[in-house]
C-alpha cells in the first residue's frame, strides 16, 4: 500500500491516493479467518460473510474508520495543520485516526500513537510549571513530576514520552 499523488479534476491542485502494491496486494480473502469466522458462526447461530467490494470486487475493506480531517497547509486544503491544530480553533487537536488519509494495510493504532505524540511534542508547557522534556495533554507538568490532564494525575517515568504517561491515565 502507497499513497500516490494525483491531479485534482481540472488540474486544480494535487490528492493523496491509495494504490495497493502490485508485488504485495492486501489480501480480501485471509483462510484462517475465515475458517475462525465460520467457527464462531455456527456456534453462535450466525452467519459467516464478507463485505460486499471484497467478494465482488476484490478490493479489501478495514473495520479501522480513518479520514475525514485531511492535514494541509491552510483551512482552504484541510481541517488540520502538521502538528493535528484544527484551523481557526485555539486549542483544539485531531489526534486519531480522522488524520490519516486512508486505510495503511494494517492496524493503524502505531500510526495514530505517532501522530497524537507528534502533537503533544508542541503543546507549550503551561506557564509556571517546570519543563523536564515532558508536557500533558493540556501542557501542565507538576512540580512533582506528575502530569495533569482533565483532572487526573499520572506518574512520568524517567525518559517517556507524553502518549507512555498519558497511556495510564
Amino acid at each position: 500500500m502507497r499513497l500516490v499523488p494525483k491531479r485534482r479534476l481540472l488540474g486544480r491542485g494535487v490528492r493523496l491516493q491509495t494504490e495497493q502494491d502490485p508485488e504485495r496486494p492486501i489480501p480480501t480473502f485471509i483462510p484462517i479467518a475465515n475458517r475462525a469466522a465460520e467457527w464462531f458462526a455456527q456456534r453462535t447461530g450466525g452467519i459467516a460473510q464478507s463485505a460486499l467490494t471484497e467478494a465482488l470486487f476484490n478490493i479489501p475493506t478495514t473495520a479501522h474508520i480513518l479520514g475525514g480531517a485531511v492535514i494541509a497547509a491552510g483551512p482552504a486544503q484541510g481541517v488540520v495543520d502538521a502538528h493535528q491544530r484544527v484551523f481557526g480553533y485555539e486549542n483544539l487537536l485531531v489526534c486519531d485516526g480522522s488524520a490519516i488519509p486512508a486505510n495503511v494495510g494494517v492496524n493503524p493504532s502505531l500510526t495514530i500513537t505517532a501522530l497524537a505524540e507528534h502533537a503533544m511534542s508542541h503543546v507549550p508547557v503551561a506557564a509556571g510549571h517546570a519543563n523536564n522534556g515532558h508536557a500533558g495533554a493540556n501542557g501542565q507538568l507538576a512540580a512533582n513530576g506528575h502530569v495533569t490532564a482533565n483532572g487526573h494525575s499520572t506518574a512520568v517515568p524517567p525518559g517517556t514520552g507524553t502518549g507512555e504517561a498519558l497511556a495510564g491515565a
